[in-house]
């Protein structure tokens, strides 16, 4: 089976690939077992063997306590990535750190209600379950994020996650890196594991594979006056649906661009579209997810682990999990997350 996002001919992009374990250049070794996270990425690249280091998401548990340790924390605010723009984060969200994964996907299907989508066809879980899941449509999509007590992020929301309040062209910077995205410079011609670039990362965020890997849907409403990159040949996009960041088989794009039009990094989509290098990520309130799941992470065993999860998201989440403690709710992983936050 295969696939093309359309409008991903504007770029000189890869022709459409057929989705088969032996094409696959790249592969992963895991450093440690159970709940360790470190794994090891050769990636062959234009006769050149790369070692790539990639954390992964940890085993699926049997409650709602890995998800937190897989999540960024993103303070409201707002960027201006052109002059009388804002694109705002009205509250504080915990965000995936990376695309959501086969095996999470997969995970959430086995045990949700709703019915998600079997993806199998478009991203069969033995190819890699830390691969980012492919191939759902946009109702599919939001069914997952959903199913998870989550939404997928608006266009809006994404750009600030990417590209933080100082409005950057890339999540790393404001200069153009190599190897540090899975676009088609690579040469991989395939997906990555989430976390193998971690160099890419937004350095407002920690949020990681938000240009290139999978393109990502994203929810209305669309910005006013902003047309997605990928449309740049074909004109206006006739769709009202965007997806973001890129995906391998595009060319690596900023994050916001002007040629007399203004642009983001998106591509048009009809709802119903499937692609093997379209996949999602999803987004929610803080606040609410918290104080619906701090309880169940309060045994005294899981300590050490909230202490590294405030740690991970560092003192921008220290004003907010303050004013939760503040207000006396008697969940103990809350301090523990304020403690970590506090360094």
């Amino acid at each position: 089976m295969s696939a093309r996002t359309p409008g991903a001919v504007s770029w000189p992009a890869s022709s459409a690939r057929e989705v088969q374990v032996e094409n696959t250049h790249a592969r992963s070794h895991p450093l440690v077992d159970g709940g360790g996270r470190c794994r090891l990425f050769q990636v062959c690249m234009k006769g050149a063997l790369l070692v790539l280091a990639a954390c992964s998401p940890s085993p699926a548990e049997n409650s709602p306590r890995p998800e937190v340790e897989q999540f960024c924390f993103v303070p409201k605010g707002w960027a201006a990535p052109f002059v009388g723009m804002r694109c705002e984060v009205e509250e504080a969200l915990l965000v995936d750190r990376f695309e959501v994964t086969r095996g999470r996907w997969e995970y959430w299907r086995e045990r949700s209600q709703a019915g998600l989508a079997n993806l199998a066809d478009w991203a069969p879980l033995d190819e890699g379950e830390y691969l980012p899941a492919v191939g759902m449509t946009y109702g599919e999509a939001e069914a997952m994020a959903a199913a998870r007590g989550m939404r997928l992020p608006t266009a809006a929301e994404w750009m600030f996650i990417a590209g933080g309040s100082r409005a950057q062209s890339w999540p790393h910077g404001n200069t153009r890196r190599v190897s540090v995205a899975n676009t088609i410079e690579m040469g991989l011609g395939h997906s990555a594991s989430v976390g193998t670039f971690p160099g890419g990362a937004s350095t407002g965020t920690g949020v990681q594979d938000l240009v290139g890997n999978v393109w990502e849907w994203v929810a209305p409403p669309l910005p006013d006056g902003v047309e997605p990159m990928a449309w740049r040949l074909q004109g206006p996009s006739p769709y009202s649906l965007w997806a973001m960041g890129g995906s391998f088989q595009v060319r690596a794009q900023e994050l916001f661009s002007f040629d007399g039009v203004r642009r983001f990094n998106a591509t048009g989509l009809e709802g119903g579209h499937r692609a093997d290098d379209l996949g999602l990520r999803c987004v929610v309130g803080a606040r609410e997810y918290l104080l619906e799941h701090a309880p169940s992470w309060s045994q005294p065993a899981w300590r050490e682990r909230m202490l590294a999860v405030g740690r991970s998201w560092g003192r921008r989440a220290v004003p907010m999990l303050s004013k939760l403690v503040e207000e006396g709710d008697s969940a103990s992983a809350l301090g523990w997350l304020l403690e970590g936050a506090k360094g």
